[in-house]
């Protein structure tokens, strides 16, 4: 996992929680990088030799080792110096993803500020790790399928990869399907995935109404807390399923309220069948965050790296599977 200081990667054994070896990348004058102090930064483990590093700051992609040695991939602010819709994003439920030995996929690569969101819109960056080719996809279903609400709001999705079927599940703050594309033959689809009571989220006209939002903490606070959203979709293969979780927001909510400890912060985890993308059922867990889930054969993990007391010590909570 990615500590939130000094560039730092902590490696934990999940049967005794036991903290296993740590490695970081220095932060040199010469080749500066910040991958875990300013989100969303992202990166994707493929083996102790290569690891996608994605310095979301500066809008670098590095691949690096288990050594402390990186080398600059790409930097798509000098690519594109004029092309903000080019930047991607990556951040820790939205890692970077090697399709396959040269082909690297980021998502969550977003229009400028100014521009209105459409249906077409190209949401996934993809580059060619041998020729530095750097190029855009739409990852949306053409046309529109019944039963399937298209969210007008389609900035930084999460997404999770089924590598059995070559299928990449895509999650949207505000939508109430989850989307999936077929990474080989590039047909999209998508299938309903609402299925709990989530309070509707708050549309703005402009980029000056939402900075009213953004003006203080307590503001950004407000407007997070009162509206529902989809965070993140998950893929488990030990059960073959989808996880989607789900925040479902707070009515009339008040920062006093939050300040006193009045609310309690309950997410919702919706499970799926991967086969069929029938609805198995709901799992309500409060006071947790999730920065992280990950799997086994018979339980499933939740972290959060603010919770931890130190680098050195993780702290996540072991769940069994519920039975639907």
């Amino acid at each position: 996992m990615l500590t939130q200081f000094n560039n730092r990667f902590v490696v934990y054994d999940i049967e005794t929680q036991e903290l296993v070896k740590s490695f970081e990348f220095e932060n040199d004058q010469r080749n500066p990088i910040s991958i875990g102090e300013i989100p969303p930064s992202g990166f994707s483990y493929v083996n102790p030799d290569t690891i996608i590093l994605y310095d979301f700051y500066k809008q670098q992609i590095y691949i690096g080792n288990e050594n402390g040695e990186k080398d600059l991939l790409i930097n798509l602010m000098r690519k594109f110096p004029s092309e903000r819709d080019n930047w991607g994003s990556a951040y820790q439920s939205a890692e970077p993803i090697l399709i396959n030995d040269s082909i690297l996929s980021i998502t969550a690569s977003v229009f400028t500020g100014n521009e209105p969101f459409h249906k077409d819109q190209k949401s996934d960056l993809y580059i060619n790790l041998n020729s530095k080719e750097v190029w855009k996809e739409n990852v949306f279903p053409e046309e529109y399928l019944s039963g399937n609400y298209y969210s007008n709001t389609r900035l930084r999705p999460t997404r999770a990869q089924d590598k059995q079927r070559g299928l990449m599940y895509y999650n949207y703050l505000n939508a109430d399907s989850i989307y999936i594309l077929d990474i080989k033959s590039g047909d999209r689809t998508a299938f309903y995935a609402s299925h709990i009571d989530k309070l509707p989220s708050i549309e703005t006209s402009s980029i000056d109404e939402f900075r009213t939002f953004a003006d203080g903490f307590d503001s950004q606070r407000i407007y997070n807390n009162s509206q529902g959203t989809f965070v993140s979709v998950f893929y488990n293969p030990f059960k073959n399923q989808i996880i989607r979780l789900g925040y479902p927001g707070i009515v009339d909510f008040n920062n006093q309220d939050f300040k006193d400890g009045f609310y309690k912060d309950e997410k919702t985890l919706s499970f799926y069948d991967a086969g069929s993308y029938e609805f198995l059922g709901n799992v309500s867990i409060e006071g947790l965050g999730y920065d992280f889930m990950f799997f086994d054969e018979n339980s499933f993990y939740v972290a959060q790296i603010e919770n931890n007391k130190s680098e050195d010590e993780l702290v996540f909570t072991k769940f069994k599977y519920p039975d639907f």
